[in-house]
């Protein structure tokens, strides 16, 4: 279809199609990486591959794959070799991906992001490296940054949530921020609605935001009143609430609908705290301090 579509239009034209359809079928990448042994060579969808082992005529520096991008009039003046390169460039990473060597498989998406910068998949794909390698600042600054670009899906948004709302200890003002963004980006999807509705409540309860718990758990029920997601979350939101009895009746509806027992006694000991913490204010209150 490339090469049908470069006897129809100007060469300028070919080369933004090559890139852009050679980023498209990264994504195919991790299967082939699977089930190719690191000795073998991949087969091309087109041609036959080079003498080295690899699609294109054109070397990737190992160490330093950014230092060697193809220039716009090698990619204008042959299209098709800058897809080959491309497909190159994203199997090494994910060979390198698989056999634990997260830097150099960083290395590689990092130039690929160059080589095609208005394309998602290579940044979403550095944002898996850095996880893997525990730098969860760095992942959420890739996965982030790839938020601005082209060709996301809905576990991309919801990756990056996961990643900030994993983060110890309590959220900056501009986090809390760049959340509720990607959540009202995500409603506005039809794809990606539903999973914002679940993210809206797990960003309610890290961050203490009644209005989102409200609107989140009025949807969940909608849908699924007795999911066990559902009732907890909506005991999220009597606790923040200061509601101990709702909260104490929804853990116990809960626990009839199956959730885990851990879950229920981390619920029911922060029962047990706000219960007694109410009482002792309630003593304090009536001069019964020193009973406590």
């Amino acid at each position: 279809a490339l090469l049908a579509f470069a006897r129809r239009r100007s060469v300028a034209g070919v080369a933004a199609a090559a890139a852009f359809f050679a980023a498209s079928v990264l994504t195919a990448t991790s299967a082939v990486a699977d089930e190719t042994p690191d000795t073998a060579k991949p087969a091309a969808p087109q041609g036959t591959p080079q003498a080295h082992g690899w699609l294109s005529k054109w070397p990737i520096d190992d160490k330093d794959p950014k230092s060697h991008i193809p220039t716009e009039a090698q990619r204008d003046a042959d299209p098709l070799e800058f897809g080959y390169w491309l497909q190159d460039l994203a199997l090494k990473a994910d060979l390198a991906s698989k056999k634990g060597d997260h830097p150099a498989s960083i290395r590689y998406w990092a130039a690929l992001a160059m080589a095609v910068p208005d394309r998602a998949i290579a940044l979403t794909r550095a944002c898996d490296e850095y996880e893997a390698m525990g730098d969860r600042d760095s992942a959420i600054s890739a996965c982030g940054a790839a938020l601005l670009r082209d060709g996301l899906m809905v576990k991309d948004y919801a990756h990056y949530v996961q990643l900030l709302l994993g983060k110890p200890g309590t959220l900056k003002p501009e986090e809390i921020a760049s959340l509720g963004e990607v959540l009202a980006h995500m409603k506005e999807d039809p794809a990606g609605r539903d999973a914002a509705v679940e993210l809206e409540c797990e960003v309610g309860t890290r961050t203490n935001n009644v209005g989102q718990l409200q609107e989140c758990t009025t949807a969940l029920a909608a849908s699924a009143p007795n999911d066990p997601k559902t009732l907890t979350y909506q005991w999220a939101l009597a606790m923040q609430r200061g509601q101990t009895d709702e909260a104490r009746r929804l853990l116990q509806q809960a626990k009839e609908a199956g959730i885990q027992p851990e879950a229920a006694d981390r619920m029911q000991r922060a029962v047990s705290a706000q219960s007694l913490g109410r009482w002792r204010v309630a003593l304090i209150t009536l001069g019964g301090s020193a009973v406590v």
